[in-house]
Formats: C-alpha cells, sequence, structure tokens
C-alpha cells in the first residue's frame, strides 16, 4: 500500500489505514517521500489513553540543520564547508531537513552561508535548503528550507564567469532548482540539472487488532545525490524523515519499520535528512494502566459508604470488576466476531418491538426484555450471531431446564433476532462476573493461578458444532480445550460430544422451536387462571431456597405438590 495517488504537491494530510481484524503485511506500507505540501503544522491526536492523556504528533517536528557558512577570508585557498543534517524527530516528531554545502573559491569573504534546513511538520519531514557557490568577496545571501513541508530552496551563485559551476537546490515536496554553467554575479536556480528524487516523509497511522508485518512499513525522506564533478558540484540538503505510528491490540510481528531521512553526496555535500520517527503502541489487553478513581465525598448518605458492610461490598464490586473486564476484552480480541450492540431491548422504546407471540386460541402476548450484548461474524454464507448475558453468579445453560420453561430468556431472544435480522445461530452464552475462589498449595505457581482464573471465567453455553465458526469465536484454537468457549477438538479435527457444549443448525432450530411453544404453554395457562402453587425441583433443588415470600405462598409438601423436572437426553 503506497500512496502513488498522492502526488508531490498534494494537501491531504497523511495515510490513515484501519484493519478491524489482521493487519498481514508481506510487501510494503509507505508514505516514504509523500510528506503535504506546504501545510502548516498542528498537533494530531492518534490515542487517549485510559489515563486521559494523548499519543499525538506534535506540530513541529525536528529543527532543520543550521546553516553552513565559511570561517574567513579565503586568500587564495578555497573553503569547503559541508551542510549540516536535520534533527531528528523523537517522540512521534517527524525529522528537520539539511542545510546546503557552502563552496568559497580564492576571492571569498566569510559572508558566504547557506540557508539553515526546514524544519519538520507534523504532516512532513523538513525541506532541505540550496546549496552555495561563490567566487567573489563579501556577499551575504541564502535562503533557508521551507518550514511548512515545501520546496527545497534552489541553488545560490556569485561568481565572475569564469568556470562552469555545478550548484543543487535542497530536497522538498518540490526540489529547489539547479544552477549549471558560467555566470557572472548573483544567480539562483532555475531549472533542474538533475532528475533527484523528490519529496518528504510523511505521516503515517494505521490501527488494526493483530499487527503480522514480515515487509516493510516506511515513511522517509528523500536523497540529495549530485554527481561529483572534480571541485566544481554543490550539494543541497536532504529531506528529513516522516512520522510512522501503529496501535495494535496483539503484536504478533513488528517487523522492518523505518522513518529515515534522506543522504547527500556531492564535492561538498549538503546535510542528510533528520530520521522521523515510529512507534507501536500495544493497546490492550494488558491492564498495565493507573488504576483511575472517583473519590465521593466521606458523607453518610452514600449507600456504598454508609456501612462497613457496604464497603466490603463495594471494594469485591470493583475486583470483581477490574478481573472481568480483562477477560471480556480478552474474549473479544482472540474473537472475528464483531459486537453488533449492547442493552438490546425489545419493546416500546426499543431497537426492536415487542416479540410477539400468537397463541392457538387467537390470542397473543407480548415479551419485553434486554440483551445483554449481540456479537455478529459475516461470511460469505451470511452473517453468524451469538447471544451474550453477564451473570453475577455462575450460570450454565441446563437442557432440562430448558424444556422445562425455567431457561427460555437467551433462545427466545436468539428465535427473535435470526427471525427478524435474518441471521444463524452460532450461540447463546453466559459470561460470569464473578470473584474466582482457587485451589492452591505451596507448590502453585502464578501461572498456574492465573491458568486456573482464566477457566472460570470461560464463557458457558450451546454454540454452533461448525469447526469454522468455532475457531471464529476462537482465533488461538487448534485443537483442545478452548480458554474461551465449552467446547474440545480431538486430533481428528472432531467436537468431542462428551467435552463440549454444542448443537447442529437443525438442533438449534429445534430448542428454539421448543422454546415458543413453551412461552405458548406458559401464557395459555396464564389466560387459564391457572395459579396453582407447584414450584420446581430438581436434584434437591426447588424455587422455594432462596424464596422470600414462603409465609405469603404458603406452600408446604402436605397440600402442595412440587412440579418435579424431567431429565432429557441431548437435542
Amino acid at each position: 500500500v503506497t500512496a502513488t495517488n498522492v502526488s508531490n504537491l498534494t494537501y491531504k494530510k497523511g495515510m490513515y489505514l484501519c484493519v478491524m481484524g489482521e493487519l498481514k503485511n508481506s510487501g510494503t506500507i509507505s508514505m516514504t517521500a509523500r510528506g503535504t505540501y506546504n501545510q502548516a503544522g498542528e498537533n494530531v491526536y492518534l490515542w487517549k489513553n485510559i489515563d486521559n492523556s494523548y499519543e499525538y504528533v506534535p506540530a513541529v517536528g525536528g529543527a532543520g540543520g543550521a546553516s553552513a557558512a565559511l570561517s574567513g577570508y579565503t586568500g587564495n585557498v578555497s573553503q569547503r564547508n559541508p551542510g549540516n543534517s536535520g534533527f531528528s524527530g523523537t517522540s512521534r516528531r517527524t525529522g528537520g531537513g539539511g542545510s546546503g554545502g557552502v563552496y568559497g573559491g580564492w576571492k571569498t569573504g566569510p559572508g558566504i552561508r547557506s540557508g539553515s534546513g526546514g524544519n519538520g511538520t507534523s504532516y512532513s519531514g523538513g525541506a532541505g535548503s540550496g546549496g552555495v557557490m561563490s567566487e567573489l568577496q563579501n556577499q551575504s545571501y541564502q535562503l533557508n528550507g521551507n518550514a511548512a513541508g515545501g520546496e527545497g530552496t534552489p541553488g545560490i551563485w556569485y561568481g565572475d564567469g569564469g568556470w562552469n559551476r555545478i550548484i543543487y537546490g535542497g530536497t522538498g515536496t518540490v526540489n529547489g532548482f539547479d544552477i549549471w554553467g558560467k555566470f557572472k554575479g548573483l544567480r539562483t536556480g532555475t531549472s533542474y540539472y538533475m532528475n533527484r528524487d523528490y519529496g518528504t516523509g510523511g505521516l503515517l497511522t494505521l490501527y488494526a487488532n493483530e499487527l503480522l508485518n514480515t515487509g516493510v512499513i516506511s515513511s522517509n525522506g528523500s536523497d540529495n545525490i549530485c554527481p561529483v564533478y572534480g571541485n566544481s558540484s554543490t550539494g543541497g540538503g536532504a529531506s528529513g524523515g516522516g512520522s510512522v505510528n501503529i496501535f495494535a491490540n496483539t503484536i504478533k510481528k513488528q517487523g522492518y519499520i523505518t522513518a529515515n531521512g534522506g543522504t547527500t553526496n556531492a564535492t561538498v555535500p549538503g546535510g542528510y535528512g533528520g530520521a522521523g520517527s515510529w512507534a507501536v503502541t500495544k493497546t490492550m489487553p494488558n491492564f498495565n494502566y493507573p488504576t483511575k478513581e472517583i473519590k465521593l465525598k466521606l458523607n453518610k448518605n452514600y449507600i456504598f459508604t454508609s456501612s462497613a458492610k457496604f464497603r466490603t461490598l463495594t471494594s469485591k464490586l470493583k475486583r470483581v470488576l477490574l478481573k472481568s473486564m480483562k477477560y471480556i476484552v480478552e474474549s473479544i480480541q482472540k474473537s472475528d466476531f464483531e459486537i453488533w450492540g449492547h442493552e438490546i431491548e425489545f419493546g416500546k422504546v426499543g431497537k426492536y418491538p415487542a416479540i410477539e407471540v400468537k397463541l392457538d386460541n387467537g390470542k397473543k402476548v407480548e415479551i419485553t426484555g434486554k440483551i445483554d450484548r449481540v456479537d455478529v461474524l459475516k461470511t460469505n454464507e451470511g452473517k453468524y450471531v451469538r447471544i451474550i448475558d453477564y451473570k453475577s453468579s455462575v450460570k450454565d445453560i441446563n437442557l432440562d431446564e430448558v424444556m422445562a420453561g425455567l431457561q427460555i430468556q437467551l433462545l427466545t431472544y436468539m428465535d427473535a433476532v435470526t427471525k427478524i435480522e435474518d441471521f444463524m445461530p452460532a450461540g447463546v452464552l453466559y459470561f460470569n462476573l464473578i470473584e474466582p475462589v482457587i485451589k492452591a498449595d505451596r507448590n502453585t505457581t502464578k501461572e498456574d493461578i492465573e491458568e486456573q482464573i482464566k477457566k472460570q471465567f470461560k464463557m458457558k453455553g450451546i454454540i454452533i458444532s461448525d469447526i469454522n465458526i468455532i475457531r471464529k469465536m476462537d482465533k488461538e484454537l487448534e485443537k483442545g480445550t478452548s480458554n474461551l468457549l465449552p467446547v474440545y477438538i480431538d486430533s481428528k479435527e472432531n467436537i468431542s460430544k462428551t467435552k463440549s457444549s454444542c448443537a447442529s443448525m437443525e438442533e438449534f432450530k429445534q430448542l428454539q422451536d421448543n422454546t415458543i411453544k413453551t412461552v405458548k404453554e406458559i401464557a395459555k395457562e396464564i389466560f387459564e387462571g391457572n395459579i396453582d402453587i407447584k414450584p420446581y425441583y430438581k436434584n434437591k433443588k426447588t424455587g422455594c431456597d432462596y424464596c422470600n415470600y414462603k409465609s405469603i405462598c404458603g406452600f408446604n409438601t402436605g397440600n402442595n405438590k412440587y412440579n418435579y423436572i424431567k431429565h432429557f437426553e441431548e437435542v
């Protein structure tokens, strides 16, 4: 990817490339010699850190090289003073342009000097100034390099017309004109003698989820290479390098990245362009940022600080949220599914109307609610969707409870979304927001503890039994147990039935159909006034265990019966 459509006179301010997936570069991504023409710099803000500071390219880059001058009268001896290199850019800055070289003949006085190189800007490395040659005394004339990413300044000549001379202009977005020939008096360049490179390093910004660079990413300045003709050529300064800024969640391979300044060559060469800067910033998943806390004024009216109990609960809540956020972010980064929405509501004020279910007797019921998170994957076959629900306790989908109507929320949402948006089901999952309790002894390492914590944050539920789609949900899964999903893939590329919680497309349809059937049965009983006291009973657990209304309900096994949950075979 090279900004080939950006000419040397472009007013565009750089190249921006954003890749939501993997940025895999085996060729060249380049803003070399593509700096912006004649544009003043400004702070370019690229990224906001969690501490509210910014990653940005400063308006002013590295300074241009200082003008080169002769030290005094030369008498009958010629003087030569190469140009000075531009200063390198630091902290995302571009580099400055080099100054031109100075050649003085035997009559030359100390007033002869080249112009300084141009400063870098946020959008361009600095331009070089032209070379200067003189054979006359007490002449003082100089042209500084353009400080806004412009053209290099032309070569300058003071002479008596006795000799052929070659003086080269500076390198910039447009090169300064050269001089070649015999001239009397003061003369500046008016045409190009050599077809030299032109351009300055530009601004290149890349964002990607993953970076895999085996090629070249560059934003270099241009050289000012002038043929050496005995003692008769004086070179201009080269241009400065640009600014390369890469932000990626995961850095698989950084590769070769450059923002070099241009080089020079002549009998009396100009100064090199200053190197620009490049930076690769890993944005996630490491939370190595200072924690920002909002400190409330101590007041007993605040519920979170009202008692020791609530202060303890608040402290626990902070720990749970920080730990959970880490694994939520990690699960998103390791998946090709993209977040399609949060808190998606079904109802009068929601994204979708209430879910309407028509009963056999002609009546209808409306179901309202919110989906915590919806993720979508786009494929050639269509769009796959997964529904994710956040729970403050350990929760999993149990088919016995699904069939009995105790777990119908996620599958009801899945049925509605797939029909409204024409999506295909990829999974219904719980992400448990918990504070893991780890079993450890003296031999347990930090790595062991982290691995146990990670396992407890693995999502639970049912996913599609399609290996290709599963690996889109967990890009690191090749074989074995997924760290993110309830699935195990054996050495023969088969999904284990005993170690996985998966369903085919047809099985998902059966689950959705059964869920809607159950909703109809519940609604029918409501319309018929069936309010029997009949809590569920399953594996010695009942709906009464944590009920706050036992005294009102009046349930007792002498007068009432449980609704015993039967065991269903796998779908």
